[in-house]
């Protein structure tokens, strides 16, 4: 007896902006600042609560060493930073309105620019060596429909590609993303 059965998969497309907070360190000079984000994300989802997918984000911001903060002189960093990251999210519930956790391993590389104006006017611009780490992205949000806001820590360690010294980046972001979603039914035999 041949029953046919529909089977659903549901692949979302995403693209999503949001601000970002950056934290860190280093090797001496600890460094924090704010920030623009970008991203595009694209999700299959396995099941209506479990799904897995693939993220790029990219972020820019302006950050100030803090040790030059009293000083006759501002140091500033521009620094952009671009993510590679396979995350998996749970969503709790069933509704269309539903909060998830989400859990992320990425591959992030920074790229600075260090500037430096004293009260005379001039300025120095100086690009500073491009960091490459792998790091953890767990992800609280809540889902309205096609649209999700999320909060989102990107914890980059000490494991710096090419870099003796010691550093840490923390980015704190808040993300609204819009979601686009693809439904096939294929059918199978049994």
């Amino acid at each position: 007896m041949n029953v046919a059965q529909a089977q659903d998969e549901n692949i979302t497309i995403g693209i999503g902006t949001g601000a970002t907070i950056f934290n860190g360190r280093i090797d001496n000079y600890g460094i924090n600042g704010a920030g623009l984000s970008f991203n595009i994300n694209f999700y299959y989802h396995h099941t209506s609560n479990l799904a897995f997918g693939f993220e790029r984000n990219g972020n820019i911001a302006i950050q100030i060493l803090q040790e030059h903060r009293n000083s006759n002189f501002d140091v500033s960093i521009l620094s952009t930073v671009v993510d590679y990251t396979l995350k998996v999210k749970y969503f709790i519930g069933e509704s269309k309105v539903r909060p998830h956790l989400a859990l992320g391993l990425g591959y992030y590389r920074t790229k600075s620019v260090l500037r430096s104006d004293d009260d005379m006017g001039s300025s120095i611009e100086i690009p500073l060596e491009r960091y490459e780490a792998i790091g953890l992205s767990p992800e609280l949000g809540m889902n309205f429909g096609f649209f999700q806001l999320s909060f989102i820590s990107d914890i980059i360690p000490s494991t710096v590609f090419g870099h003796e010294g010691n550093s840490i980046f923390i980015n704190f972001l808040v993300r609204a993303t819009f979601n686009i979603n693809t439904q096939s039914k294929k059918k199978t035999r049994e």
